[in-house]
């Protein structure tokens, strides 16, 4: 309660994080990061980025520990449910603190996309449809390179980035992508595939627009690939 009465609502100060519908404790996340990256220090923390909230992580290994961040998310999402996983995870020499030594979390920065070339090689796309839609990934997902062979949702995508997935392709490739095909496609090839079978000319991309919005009714009906993410 400040001098004039008024309250200041500051926060919860359990730092529960309600993400999507989820309510998320980030100590919980945070413990299964440090079993997975053996990492002596590990925060997990929401940002957004062009109007989207998503989790991320920040750990510190221990001196002489070489990271393997390219496994953690999948080793975590065999532990937790995929709305806790981190969309990415950083490694930093160490963590800021405030002048009086306390976690500043407002320094920590949203970690970059991986540099897939640099970790794995140059990236081979097979058509202009996959280089086109891993662009639009990229884009919607805050940034980074992704390959033929990544899924959507393991690379940190979720139900409503999908929505906003099939408008981009709308706006891009002039065709409309049923939502459900979001969630059916195992990869960024497969999805590349679909978006190339819809083609204007055939009048395919008018049948898939028929598919419509996904109401709260059909989610709920359990049609498989519609659940959320």
């Amino acid at each position: 309660r400040r001098a004039d009465g008024a309250v200041e609502y500051l926060g919860r100060i359990d730092r529960q994080i309600k993400l999507r519908g989820f309510r998320i404790e980030p100590g919980e996340i945070e413990a299964a990061l440090r079993a997975v990256s053996g990492a002596d220090q590990a925060v997990v923390d929401v940002r957004e980025t062009d109007g989207d909230r998503a989790l991320y992580g920040w750990v510190v290994l221990p001196e002489g520990v070489t990271a393997a961040a390219a496994g953690w998310r999948d080793a975590l999402a065999e532990q937790l449910p995929g709305w806790m996983v981190p969309r990415r995870i950083a490694v930093l020499d160490s963590l800021p603190l405030t002048p009086n030594g306390k976690l500043d979390r407002g320094a920590l920065a949203i970690p970059a996309g991986e540099d897939t070339e640099a970790a794995a090689g140059p990236v081979t796309y097979a058509t202009d449809t996959e280089r086109d839609l891993a662009a639009l990934w990229s884009d919607l997902l805050g940034g980074g390179t992704f390959r033929p062979e990544d899924g959507f949702f393991a690379v940190g995508g979720h139900s409503l980035l999908g929505v906003r997935l099939v408008a981009r392709i709308r706006q891009r490739f002039g065709v409309t992508l049923p939502l459900r095909a979001v969630f059916e496609q195992a990869n960024l090839a497969a999805m590349a595939r679909a978006v190339d079978a819809l083609n204007p000319e055939t009048g395919d991309s008018h049948a898939a627009a028929s598919d419509g919005p996904i109401t709260r009714r059909a989610r709920r009906s359990g049609k498989k690939g519609l659940e959320l993410t």
